[in-house]
């Protein structure tokens, strides 16, 4: 499955997700704002033989707090995982490109609308990670569907 996991993790940057300023390192996508960074990990999920599934772990850190962070999340103060995402995808053998293209622009978008939320709501989050108001170890907004699912 790790052959799938390149191809998949390489389409949704390269089709989608650089031209949005994002980076990969690995599995995770990552995007620095001045004040925070914004982290997105993909992981595998399903058994042999099943089509292709993963959590979509959603991250955000805070450039003024040091972070302890190490390994796919480095930098990252608080993520929870967001959602299982099932594919079509097979196996990287049985997949053909134009189905690989389409189930990355699907997660782009996925990650994308996640992306708007933490920057309109950063200010909520930061309040609620400084006072350590947390929902499943992600920084509470009493408004949002994020941390109340």
């Amino acid at each position: 499955m790790s052959g799938l996991l390149k191809a998949f993790t390489n389409a949704l940057q390269s089709g989608h997700l650089k031209e949005q300023g994002f980076q990969k390192r690995y599995e995770t996508f990552s995007r620095q704002h001045p004040k925070f960074s914004e982290y997105y990990h993909i992981q595998p999920t399903n058994r042999a033989g099943d089509t292709w599934s993963f959590h979509l772990i959603v991250g955000i850190g805070f450039s003024d707090i040091p972070s302890k962070q190490k390994g796919q999340l480095a930098g990252c103060h608080a993520s929870k995982r967001y959602l299982t995402v099932e594919t079509t995808l097979l196996t990287s053998s049985d997949t053909d490109l134009e189905t690989l293209r389409e189930e990355a622009a699907r997660v782009a978008g996925i990650i994308l609308a996640q992306s708007e939320y933490l920057l309109s709501r950063y200010p909520i989050l930061r309040h609620s990670y400084d006072r350590a108001i947390l929902h499943e170890g992600f920084p509470a907004d009493p408004e949002t569907d994020l941390s109340q699912d």
